[in-house]
């Protein structure tokens, strides 16, 4: 599922919660088996940031469908490669919010999945 919503923390602009047992309970995609995801765009930090624009939602949505597809953050210590990667944390220095399509290191770790 997917939604747009506002939340009172700022900095965040998305979220990601997976459930398993009918949606009674939340789990780590890492860590076990989810049966669906609800994935969260935070409209409101989205434009106080000034980050409400089509480039910078299609790659805030893209990272967070990543992680529901039980992808991390990148933990590559390759600047450029970390750079090109939609997975990349939105507090690391090196995050490109032009980024609105899977780079080669994205796609290699959902194949590894």
């Amino acid at each position: 599922m997917y939604f747009v919503d506002n939340i009172a923390t700022s900095g965040v602009y998305g979220q990601v919660i997976n459930y398993k047992n009918g949606g009674s309970n939340t789990v780590d995609p890492n860590v076990g088996n989810w049966d669906y995801s609800v994935v969260i765009l935070y409209d409101n930090n989205l434009a106080s940031d000034g980050l409400k624009n089509d480039t910078n939602i299609k790659n805030s949505a893209l990272h967070e469908i990543g992680h529901s597809l039980a992808l991390a953050h990148t933990n590559i210590s390759n600047s450029t490669e970390r750079a090109s990667s939609v997975m990349t944390a939105g507090t690391d220095t090196f995050k490109n919010r032009n980024i609105t399509s899977p780079s080669t290191y994205d796609k290699g770790e959902l194949k590894y999945k």
